[in-house]
């Protein structure tokens, strides 16, 4: 309704000006003026429209059907009545009369032209404040989403934030990165002497890092209530580095007899990546599981080279079960609340301002363009394909992969703007938290199993063996639903989960660029025999 009132007032002040003008050039005495002067006025409304043309463009959109039809028909509607307030008011009744246009009262037109003019803008300020309290709710609907994944907040006694924030403070970090340390193979150079240097360096921040990981929760304070994309996450970049010099430090004490320091700093790496879990959204899990990745990677380095004991083994905290269906979906939902925050924040000034700077801020009357015309058809474009990723955790994998990659955004919705530019989870992150939690279980299975050796010699010649006294139940793949697997070579026992292509390769590793398994083998780990 709203916008058929803009419609009619819109049409109503372009011919109103179009008569008043009409009105002033017919008191010219020369009719070729009269007739050529009155097409200048009939373009200046039109200006309008050209001008919504060139912000819709700058949006990177176009206009669709919809806004085709309505700005189409209203500079029909214009171009019909200003030719027929132009031809009438430059006839003449008689050969010697002057143009009826001349006896039009002029002042009546310009009270009436402004009047419209005004209640135009007046209904273009109405629909765009309805906007403004529209998005308020969506504000209010993204605070709450956010809230019900957050973490709790901790006493301070109890949360490892602060701490780990004391051991970032102290970490050295080495000139060529982290990753210098390990070759290709995934051996460490132990005896080089500038390993030793940088691991004395960092002893304080080694011993508050174990300390932290041992607390019992932790807590990064966030604004919940105000999800929006521009959140900051320092600490995240800081847990990579740490995770890397604790992994270094496992697998340098490990070379130098040290087992218990050794396991400790292992324990300490999987328990900071149960902590960095807590947040609810994509980027810190995603991270989590990188963390773990390295704390597995250094699992299997101490497995193939340390000698340990059935103690050893049990004395690694693999931080028990991980709910990867569960993360899912609260991941869904956070990031579902950043991307309507981000679409609250077109409703305040102050957060805009906050994001683009007075320099990259759009134009107010751009984006009051964008609320008026624009804003409710992006919403629901957004919101559209997250009912149906929330439905996908229940789902097994092979149903649940067939149907997330047929969720997509409807980019061919001319006015999602803002919903093509935050997107969609993508697919490849969905598979990498469910490649995480099969290498958790696989690596969960495979302590057990090692366990199981230690205590009687041999390996379990089947898994369900190693319950409940090593571990309390067989555990599922995430891909097939099926037991994970084991397999025996003439050099390792092998225990694998068949990895995204749900192919059983009976633990084959993959190609090193393709951690996923997409194109072949299985996420394992292989016990030496």
């Amino acid at each position: 309704m709203g916008h058929a009132l803009l419609w009619i007032e819109s049409l109503a002040a372009a011919v109103l000006f179009v008569a008043l003008c009409v009105a002033w050039i017919a008191r010219l005495r020369r009719a070729w003026m009269r007739i050529m002067l009155s097409f200048v006025p009939s373009i200046v409304p039109l200006l309008l429209p050209g001008a919504l043309v060139l912000v819709l463009m700058g949006f990177e959109t176009w206009i669709g059907l919809r806004w085709t039809v309505i700005g189409g028909s209203l500079v029909l509607a214009y171009l019909v009545g200003a030719g027929i307030v132009i031809v009438r008011g430059l006839q003449r009744s008689a050969a010697e009369q002057p143009p009826r246009a001349n006896a039009w009262p002029r002042i009546k037109l310009l009270v009436a032209c402004l009047v419209a003019a005004a209640l135009t803008l007046t209904t273009f300020w109405n629909l765009d404040t309805a906007a403004k309290i529209r998005l308020s709710a969506v504000q209010a609907e993204a605070g709450a989403l956010a809230l019900s994944v957050a973490p709790p907040r901790i006493p301070d006694r109890d949360n490892a934030a602060f701490v780990y924030e004391q051991a970032f403070a102290l970490i050295s970090k080495p000139s060529d990165g982290w990753d210098a340390w390990d070759a290709e193979d995934g051996s460490l150079d132990a005896a080089h002497p500038e390993l030793r240097t940088l691991l004395d360096q960092n002893e304080s921040a080694l011993a508050l890092l174990r300390r932290a990981a041992a607390m019992p929760d932790c807590y990064f304070d966030r604004d919940w209530g105000r999800p929006s994309y521009d959140i900051l996450l320092p600490e995240l970049a800081q847990f990579r580095g740490a995770a890397q010099l604790l992994c270094l430090d496992a697998r340098y004490q490990a070379w130098q007899g040290n087992t218990s320091t050794s396991l400790a700093d292992l324990s300490a790496t999987i328990l900071m990546a149960r902590h960095i879990e807590r947040g609810p959204l994509l980027i810190t899990n995603l991270v989590a599981l990188a963390v773990e990745g390295h704390a597995i990677e250094t699992l299997r380095a101490l497995v193939r080279s340390a000698d340990l004991t059935g103690d050893d083994l049990a004395s690694i905290d693999l931080g028990g079960n991980l709910d990867v269906r569960r993360s899912m979906r609260r991941v869904f939902r956070s990031e579902m609340a950043l991307g309507l925050g981000m679409f609250a924040q077109l409703g305040d000034e102050e957060a805009m301002l906050n994001i683009y700077g007075s320099g990259g801020m759009p134009a107010p009357w751009v984006v009051a363009l964008y609320r008026v015309c624009l804003l409710d058809k992006d919403l629901e474009t957004y919101r559209a394909p997250f009912e149906t990723l929330n439905d996908i955790t229940t789902l097994s994998y092979s149903d649940a992969r067939a149907k997330w990659e047929a969720t997509v955004l409807d980019t061919d919705v001319p006015e999602a703007v803002m919903a093509k530019q935050l997107g969609l989870i993508p697919h490849r992150a969905i598979e990498i938290m469910l490649a995480g939690g099969a290498r958790h279980d696989v690596a969960r299975l495979a302590v057990a199993a090692a366990r199981y050796r230690a205590d009687h010699g041999v390996y379990p010649e089947k898994l369900p063996a190693l319950t409940p006294d090593y571990i309390n139940t067989i555990l599922v793949d995430p891909f097939d639903d099926k037991p994970l697997k084991v397999t025996v070579t003439d050099e390792h026992v092998v225990i694998y989960s068949v990895g995204v292509n749900m192919m059983d390769e009976e633990g084959t590793a993959p190609e090193p660029d393709d951690p996923l398994c997409r194109e072949g083998g299985d996420i394992a780990i292989r016990l030496p025999r």
